[in-house]
């Protein structure tokens, strides 16, 4: 009836895809003739497919599914302008027409850059209507981002010499967070200095932390921590060669002067021993002039 044909045109299915992922819309097409044709339109009112065939030139896009049951449409690495309501026309003996209203989320995004003697990391995620909320996540310590005018200044202790921050992205209509991080080196300090700001554009939410240079020596500093290193390592082992030819320089010297003392003994007790045979037989005084030299 005509009713039904307007309550039908009038239907929509709400779907919620984050920015990346493939969008994927299925049209049934049950009882449907094989010789009726179908069609996809996008938010613009251009013509994606007729049946099979491609009409707007997007590699993206592409027809899964075509049978007696299904019209299945793809678009990969969807962005937020793809974001709008898609239609599936189906002619027949009338004009059915399913309606797709799709939401797209935006993918936090982290930036990093130096500033004077800071080290600025930021995150952003945008979305079409209301925007999302951000936090940092740093070494599972997470930092709540709420929206103010007003600038913090956060100190996160931490003992460990790689730290992972992460932005975490709150979508109303998504109940997964959406997750961008980066590794960072902690050479020197002990401590990390975050300061933070947050502010709100009409499609998306930026959220800015600094921290202090001497934290993430490894992003300003790291070729000079590098060539450092390799120096040091350098200087001791050659501390460490030096130190062992004095050690074996010095047991030779100490191993001749005991073969000497060792000789030098020997030699006393042949020279005792004679003397006190000779006298006990009486061929000489013990205190004689005899040379016992000639004994040795």
């Amino acid at each position: 009836s005509p009713l039904s044909v307007q309550l039908e045109c009038l239907a929509k299915k709400y779907l919620t895809v984050a920015e990346g992922e493939t969008l994927v819309l299925k049209c049934p097409r049950k009882n449907f003739s094989e010789n009726r044709h179908m069609e996809w339109r996008n938010p613009q009112g251009h013509l994606l497919f007729f049946n099979n065939e491609k009409a707007l030139r997007d590699p993206r896009s592409s027809i899964f599914t075509l049978n007696n049951s299904e019209y299945t449409f793809h678009l990969s690495n969807i962005t937020l302008n793809d974001e709008g309501l898609y239609k599936c026309l189906l002619y027949d003996n009338t004009v059915i027409t399913k309606r797709f209203k799709v939401k797209v989320l935006g993918m936090p995004k982290i930036e990093m850059a130096e500033y004077k003697d800071k080290t600025i990391i930021k995150c952003s995620a945008e979305a079409n209507g209301h925007p999302p909320e951000l936090s940092w996540l740093i070494s599972g310590v997470e930092i709540e981002g709420k929206l103010r005018e007003v600038s913090d200044i956060l100190t996160v202790k931490t003992h460990i010499r790689r730290a992972t921050v992460m932005c975490l992205a709150k979508h109303t209509a998504l109940p997964k967070q959406l997750i961008d991080f980066v590794t960072i080196e902690n050479h020197s300090c002990a401590h990390i200095n975050v300061y933070m700001k947050i502010k709100a554009t009409c499609k998306g939410r930026e959220l800015l932390i600094a921290v202090l240079l001497c934290v993430f020596a490894g992003f300003g500093k790291q070729h000079d921590l590098k060539e450092s290193s390799h120096l040091l390592i350098l200087l001791v082992t050659c501390l460490v060669i030096c130190l062992f030819i004095v050690v074996i320089f010095f047991v030779i010297r100490l191993r001749r002067a005991h073969i000497a003392w060792k000789k030098g003994n020997i030699r006393l007790f042949i020279y005792l021993y004679f003397k006190f045979q000779l006298y006990s037989r009486g061929w000489v005084r013990f205190n004689s002039g005899f040379n016992f030299n000639l004994l040795l």
